[in-house]
């Protein structure tokens, strides 16, 4: 590989990391999480809504950030 493609490459990958850092957040779901999302899954539940596992975590994710 040349200079060039390999300074590219790890620019690439220097660029990827900035992204995904935004998204660390969603890797944070401890016991405490778990709990709240069940609150809400019931809660939903009992009104008909119901949302998938993956809606629900976001849900719960955004809640813990507006803490």
């Amino acid at each position: 590989m040349e200079h060039i493609e390999v300074k590219k490459m790890i620019e690439k990958i220097a660029k990827l990391k900035r992204f995904f850092n935004k998204f660390t957040f969603l890797l944070n779901f401890d016991s405490s999480s778990a709990k709240i999302a069940g609150f809400i899954r019931n809660k939903l539940n009992k009104k008909g809504t119901a949302i998938g596992v993956r809606s629900l975590r976001f849900a719960n994710c955004f809640n813990c950030i507006g803490e």
